[in-house]
């Protein structure tokens, strides 16, 4: 293999490695965090019956008297 090759070779799979090393350090650290997010977004997309319904679970009770 000429040495050229060996060069672009190297100079082709060094940085892929350590873009994958990056993204499985970052998926390791905040994966949890990362979960939390997903689950805030989908409560923002959520139907707005879901969230009637949620908003209506409550134990307090407002009465007005006029």
């Amino acid at each position: 293999m000429p040495q050229d090759e060996l060069n672009s070779i190297i100079n082709f799979l060094v940085p892929i490695i350590l873009i994958i090393i990056a993204v499985v350090f970052i998926w390791w650290k905040f994966s949890d965090p990362l979960k939390k997010f997903a689950e805030l977004i989908r409560g923002v997309f959520s139907s707005g019956k879901d969230r009637t319904v949620q908003a209506y679970q409550s134990s307090k009770e407002i009465v007005y008297d006029i």
